[in-house]
């Protein structure tokens, strides 16, 4: 993760300063300022940064002693003061020529520029350079400029005999700044060597993820800026332009199981320091608020704290940041999961009813025993006793595992519930299947449990 944060900010100091926006010989031109720092009027002024100035090639030698007329046009747009073309003379001793401006200019959606040669020719492939104090710009259309150059004064007022032309280039537009994915997902195991009590390590701590929006200006890969920039300051936006004080407090909210834990929201990694907030696990979603001056401070870890006697339990989390008026952020997505080093095998139905025989085939096909753990689930009234039962065991390599259900639990209330069993193994080496035998009249009903065990050995009554 410290390696695309580098990267991130690398690149937003790189974009932070402004730069030669559009190449109007190139097909792409346009600047992109954030729909959320938009004014609340029809048109904004840009160009803080100079981050419009605009390149072309002249297109045309202009001879020594002679001129020609540049045109700029701009569509949903109008230009602010000291509106000027510079153009490199290329004959040696190199100067600098400014073009005068001969029609239109600042106020305007247009401007016609005087270039003339001072003594020597200026080359066809000099790069001009347009210049102004700032623009106003459309803030709900997306604004566009035209290069063109003509032989005379009047060809370039009525637009005629082009030399010329780059045809119209999209010049800005706007488009949320909030493209980068704050929610990092870190997937946790926890393992049946520990009876699922601890997590991998062993440890009794572990992150799910965190949040942090430092990203959230940067692309899907989660490394390149988004270049998208504040219109104030014409600088890429950064996490307190989007997430600020202004929008009060946020809630963020997680997905998942709580049932088990202490769950924090931490600024530290190991979840063992600096808590931003003790969550609480009763509330549906479990949510906390916090300030944008929080929230930018640091990374949040989604934590939780097992005490080693309790179940942890499988499952995705999801998190999300609103702000206080629903509306100016509003971004969720994925953390990690917790799983279990097993395959689960699922028993919809198991029956300890004194007239019938139900037992639990498991077998492994591997030349390494796996370990096992039986859990059961019951409906309403129904309670599941496994109190000096066994709840696990080994499946022998190479070999078959046959157990009365009776053996894992006793049923109080009804004779009837459904089990979940977890296996150290991989699925190609593990069949299982259930067989229940009708002690009355001898009927066997045999269930498949797993994809493998289309091919399981099974036995007979």
């Amino acid at each position: 993760m410290l390696n695309k944060k580098i990267l991130a900010a690398a690149i937003a100091a790189s974009l932070s300063t402004g730069a030669l926006a559009a190449d109007l010989d190139a097909d792409t031109t346009v600047v992109t300022y954030a729909s959320e720092l938009l004014p609340d009027t029809a048109t904004m002024s840009v160009n803080v940064s100079n981050e419009l100035d605009s390149t072309a090639e002249l297109g045309f030698t202009i001879g020594a002693g002679t001129s020609k007329y540049v045109r700029i046009d701009l569509e949903n747009a109008i230009f602010g003061a000291n509106v000027a073309l510079t153009v490199p003379d290329t004959a040696a001793p190199a100067v600098t020529i400014n073009g005068i401006v001969s029609a239109g200019g600042a106020g305007s959606d247009f401007v016609i520029f005087e270039v003339a040669a001072l003594g020597d020719d200026i080359a066809a492939d000099a790069v001009v350079t347009l210049t102004a104090d700032s623009y106003n710009v459309s803030t709900s259309m997306t604004s566009t400029i035209q290069y063109r150059l003509f032989e005379t004064a009047t060809q370039a007022v009525n637009e005629t005999d082009l030399l010329k032309d780059t045809g119209e280039k999209d010049f800005t537009t706007t488009g949320t700044g909030l493209t980068g994915n704050i929610f990092v997902a870190n997937d946790v195991n926890s393992l049946l060597e520990d009876e699922f009590k601890q997590f991998e390590g062993p440890t009794v701590t572990a992150t799910v993820g965190y949040i942090d929006t430092s990203l959230v200006n940067t692309l899907e890969d989660g490394v390149t800026a988004n270049g998208i920039l504040a219109p104030a300051t014409g600088a890429q936006v950064v996490a307190a332009d989007l997430i600020t004080a202004a929008d009060e407090d946020f809630t963020v909210a997680f997905g998942g199981d709580f049932s088990f834990g202490d769950w924090t929201l931490d600024t530290a990694a190991d979840c063992a320091t600096s808590t931003t907030a003790d969550l609480d696990e009763t509330l549906d979603p479990v949510a906390v608020d916090v300030t944008a001056a929080v929230l930018n401070g640091d990374e949040h870890h989604l934590c939780v704290t097992v005490d080693g006697t309790e179940i942890i339990n499988k499952g995705s989390y999801t998190a999300s940041v609103e702000s206080a008026d629903g509306t100016s952020v509003d971004l969720s997505g994925d953390l990690g999961t917790i799983s279990y080093d097993t395959i689960t095998v699922e028993i919809p139905y198991v029956t300890t009813f004194e007239d019938y025989n139900q037992r639990l085939i498991l077998r492994n096909t591997s030349g390494t025993p796996v370990d096992f753990t039986i859990s059961f689930s019951t409906e309403t009234g129904v309670e599941a006793d496994t109190t000096g039962k066994d709840v696990g065991g080994t499946i022998p390599a190479n070999g078959v595992l046959i157990k009365k259900m009776t053996d894992f639990v006793s049923f109080e209330g009804r004779t009837r519930g459904s089990a979940t069993v977890e296996i150290e193994g991989l699925e190609e080496n593990i069949q299982a299947a259930t067989q229940t035998v009708n002690s009355t009249d001898g009927a066997t009903d045999t269930v498949i449990l797993n994809a493998n065990s289309v091919t399981a050995f099974v036995a007979t009554p």
